[in-house]
C-alpha cells in the first residue's frame, strides 16, 4: 500500500472538538450546522472519481468529461458544470472529498462576519476565499473553493496573521457572503457622492442641523447600515466620531469589529438623523440621551434603544438591536440543559428569592430571563418587572 502524501498544515481537516467560532454549546450548534466533516475513508485522485463515489454523475459521463476537457483545455469537472450535469454545491462537496476536507454550506453555517472582515473584499473576490470562523484564537476557517490555491492562504494568513485551516464552499455561495460584505461600504460611497454638504462649511443653525438629517442619501445610509446590521445578527451598533470619518462597528456575538467608515462632513447629519428617529433633541448636544423607537429592516421588526453621547472629537450613538423575531427564545432553545437547567427552573420557580443572572454584553443576560418569564407567565400569576429601559413587551406582564 502507498503511504499517504503529508499534508500542508492549511489542508488539514479542522479537529472536531475545535470546529466552530463559539465556545457556548448553542453557538457549538450553530456553528455546525452546515458543516460536514472529512471523509478520511475515501481515497480519490481526481474530483472527477469524487462526482461518481457521490453518485453525481455516472462513470460513463465522467470518463467522456475527461476525454472532452482534453480537447477544451479546462478541467472536466468545469465541463460539466458549464453543461449542468452537476451543480456548484455538488462540485464543492467532490472537491472537499478529493482534498480530504471538511464541506461548509455558507448557506446554513453561523459565520463569524468579524472573521469575514479581517481581509479586504478585494482580496476575498480575487482568490474567492474568505475567512469563515475562529478554529483557536490564533486559527481561522477559511472558505475556498479552490483549495489547492495556496497564494490566496498566504495573502488571508499575512492580511489577518492568523494561522489559516480551509474547507471548501461552493463558489457562488462565497461570492454571495463576499456582496454582503461589501454592501454597506458601497452604501457609504453611493451616499457620500449624492450628499452635496460641503466639509469645510459644516453645519450652522438648527434648521440646517435637522435639513440635513432629512436629506435622501443620510435616510438612505442610516438605513443601509441598520439592515447590514440586521442581517448579521448584530446586538449593536456603534457611530463613533473619530478624527477623520466616523467610525461605524457592529457587535456580533459578543465582538466588536469595523464595518464600515462614515465621511466626516455627513457624520453629524447621520447622528442627527439616530436621534430624530428615536425622537431625541438634536439641539442638545452636551448632555447624552437615551431614547427608543420600533423600526421595520428587511421586512423585519426591530426594536431600537439609543444612545447619544457627546466626545471630544463630536457627538456619538449607540444602538441596541432588539429583534422582536427573533428575541424571544424558549428554555429548549438556549441550549441549557442537564443539571443547570433543573437547578435554574427551580430557582425562578421558588416563591421568594433571587436569581443572579450575569455576563457580558450580548451573552444573553435578557434573553435567559425573559425566558424564565415565559415559563412563569401565566393567568393566574401577577408579574411586575423593573426594568429601565423595558425590553421587550410581554402580553400579561406588567
Amino acid at each position: 500500500m502507498a503511504a499517504k502524501r503529508k499534508r500542508a498544515a492549511h489542508l488539514k481537516p479542522v479537529p472536531a472538538e475545535s470546529k466552530g467560532p463559539s465556545t457556548t454549546k448553542k453557538g457549538r450548534k450553530k456553528a455546525l450546522a452546515g458543516l460536514t466533516p472529512a471523509d478520511d475513508s475515501a481515497s480519490v485522485e481526481f474530483v472527477t472519481d469524487a462526482l461518481v463515489d457521490l453518485g453525481y454523475v455516472n462513470e460513463e459521463r465522467a470518463e467522456r468529461a475527461v476525454g472532452e476537457a482534453r480537447n477544451a483545455g479546462c478541467p472536466p469537472e468545469e465541463l460539466l458544470l458549464e453543461e449542468r450535469v452537476i451543480d456548484s454545491d455538488q462540485l464543492s462537496r467532490a472537491v472537499a472529498l478529493r482534498y480530504g476536507l471538511d464541506h461548509v454550506d455558507l448557506g446554513e453555517f453561523h459565520v463569524d462576519m468579524a472573521a469575514a472582515n479581517l481581509i479586504p473584499v478585494a482580496s476575498a473576490r480575487r482568490h474567492l476565499a474568505l475567512p469563515i470562523a475562529y478554529v483557536s484564537p490564533q486559527t481561522l476557517l477559511v472558505a475556498m473553493s479552490d483549495p489547492a490555491n495556496v497564494v490566496a492562504v498566504d495573502d488571508i494568513q499575512m492580511a489577518s496573521g492568523l494561522d489559516c485551516r480551509v474547507a471548501v464552499s461552493a463558489g457562488e455561495d462565497i461570492e454571495a457572503l463576499i456582496g454582503r460584505l461589501n454592501t454597506l461600504q458601497s452604501a457609504v460611497s453611493e451616499a457620500a457622492h449624492d450628499d452635496e454638504t460641503d466639509e469645510d462649511e459644516g453645519i450652522g443653525d438648527l434648521s440646517e442641523l435637522r435639513a440635513s438629517a432629512e436629506d435622501a442619501p443620510v435616510i438612505k445610509l442610516v438605513y443601509s447600515i441598520l439592515g447590514q446590521a440586521v442581517n448579521e445578527g448584530a446586538s449593536d451598533v456603534h457611530f463613533e466620531p473619530d478624527e477623520g470619518d466616523m467610525r461605524v462597528r457592529f457587535r456580533v456575538d459578543g465582538v466588536l469589529y469595523e464595518a464600515a467608515r462614515v465621511p466626516k462632513r455627513m457624520a453629524t447629519a447621520v447622528v442627527s438623523r439616530v436621534k430624530i428617529m428615536s425622537a431625541l433633541d438634536i439641539a442638545e448636544k452636551r448632555l447624552p440621551q437615551d431614547g427608543r423607537v420600533s423600526v421595520t429592516v428587511e421586512d423585519r421588526a426591530v426594536d431600537l434603544r439609543v444612545t447619544t453621547l457627546p466626545t471630544q472629537r463630536g457627538e456619538g450613538a449607540a444602538i441596541r438591536l432588539l429583534d422582536k423575531d427573533t428575541a424571544m427564545r424558549t428554555l429548549d432553545e438556549l441550549g441549557l440543559d442537564g443539571d443547570p437547567r433543573k437547578r435554574f427552573e427551580g430557582s425562578f420557580g421558588k416563591a421568594y428569592g433571587a436569581v443572579l443572572v450575569t455576563g457580558p454584553t450580548g451573552a444573553g443576560k435578557s434573553t435567559t430571563l425573559y425566558a424564565a418569564l415565559e415559563v412563569l407567565n401565566s393567568v393566574e400569576k401577577n408579574i411586575i418587572t423593573i426594568e429601565d429601559p423595558v425590553e421587550y413587551r410581554l402580553e400579561g406582564i406588567n
